[in-house]
């Protein structure tokens, strides 16, 4: 299953990028700028790692201020996009850790803390048999 899941993650390649690619390069970079920009202001002020991300800041800016602003179909796709490679990690997460993915593992359904306890499989001797 693991194997099955990593070669669909790496999808068919790509034989020469296009405007489409370079178009998603460009906006996922602006959204890059846009949560350094948000973390900027957590960082001591004047200190080696500001200087260093305000003066990146300042050089991406330059580039991605030419490329426009993406629109909402564009945003909309790269926000599926990211919720599918969220979804894909955590399964990917959640098999590596041996707990599976079915219905009844934990975090499932039925499965959740303080909820009611899953179903016993078929084979499970019921309690007190």
């Amino acid at each position: 299953m693991a194997a099955f899941l990593g070669s669909k993650q790496r999808g068919p390649q790509i034989s020469a990028p296009g405007p489409g690619d370079q178009a998603q390069s460009m906006s996922l970079l602006s959204n890059a700028v846009s949560m350094i920009q948000q973390a900027l202001p957590g960082l001591p002020s004047g200190s080696p790692i500001h200087t260093a991300v305000l003066r990146s800041l300042q050089q991406l800016s330059r580039h991605i201020g030419q490329a426009g602003q993406p629109g909402a179909g564009q945003q909309k796709t790269q926000l599926q996009d990211m919720l599918r490679n969220v979804m894909r990690n955590a399964l990917m997460a959640r098999i590596s850790q041996g707990q599976g993915g079915g219905p009844g593992a934990p975090g499932g359904p039925g499965g959740a803390p303080g909820g009611p306890p899953p179903a016993p499989m078929p084979s499970t001797p019921l309690p007190g048999a």
